[in-house]
């Protein structure tokens, strides 16, 4: 899958992922991608440069995305302005005729189309079918029974990439467990591209120095072995990471 001009306004690191994603795709149809950023590091403009390059892709021979956060307002709906964003700068390289329109939580660009759905077990969402890609935001909010049951079946019969974005938690998630097999699959099999996909904050910071000073204020803040600064910025899962004292305070 060729990925269109939006990547050049993307930071490095986020173009990196977006091209080892596409390129993912073409290679190893029908794997689990796993993809983890620090917080505020831009994975959501990754995820949607992704939906519009495909939507891009496929204007003449059409297809589905589906794209899945834990709840409908307000994850998938900011999902769904980020895609948006997205498509605004494809517009400027598109002819009039090849622009992208918007309906209720549907994008549409030619034939091709991208959906935008709740995860939440509330939610119906039987019927769809994602021929392009499923992607999952937030994944490690998202549960992992509820997602096998009413997503996965929406590639069962195309082949279509599945793409986990998001923060590690507790090494039990839906995420962190993909991430794991993911890292096993790649150890084993290290040909690029990867399926496991990860950019740690030194890299970011390295692109905006204001993020690393934030960081290691964070750091220096909460310590370096505090469990939120661990998932949301050193990547870290950690086992109960809900518990307000650390195992060594507890026993004391």
């Amino acid at each position: 899958m060729p990925v269109q001009r939006p990547l050049r306004f993307l930071r490095p690191y986020q173009a990196d992922t977006l091209l080892a994603l596409a390129k993912g795709f073409a290679l190893r149809p029908g794997a689990t991608f796993t993809v983890l950023f620090p917080r505020q590091a831009g994975k959501n403009e990754v995820a949607a440069s992704l939906v519009g390059s495909l939507l891009s892709q496929n204007y003449s021979a059409g297809g589905s995305v589906i794209v899945c956060a834990p709840t409908f307002s307000p994850q998938a709906e900011i999902s769904i302005n980020r895609a948006r964003k997205a498509m605004e700068t494809l517009q400027r390289i598109l002819p009039a005729e090849r622009q992208p329109r918007l309906s209720g939580a549907t994008i549409t660009l030619g034939e091709a189309t991208a959906t935008f759905l709740s995860a939440s077990p509330e939610a119906h969402v039987a019927g769809h079918t994602a021929s392009l890609a499923l992607i999952a935001d937030e994944a490690q909010e998202i549960d992992a029974d509820w997602f096998n049951r009413q997503f996965r079946p929406m590639a069962a019969s195309t082949a279509a990439p599945t793409v986990f974005f998001g923060t590690p938690w507790n090494g039990e998630s839906m995420l962190d467990l993909a991430v794991a097999a993911n890292r096993l699959a790649d150890a084993r099999d290290p040909r690029f591209p990867p399926r496991h996909l990860e950019v740690p904050w030194t890299e970011v910071a390295h692109c905006i120095p204001v993020y690393g000073d934030y960081i290691r204020a964070e750091r220096d803040r909460l310590g370096a072995n505090h469990p939120l600064f661990l998932t949301q910025y050193e990547l870290v899962p950690v086992t109960e990471a809900g518990r307000l004292f650390a195992t060594e305070d507890l026993d004391l």
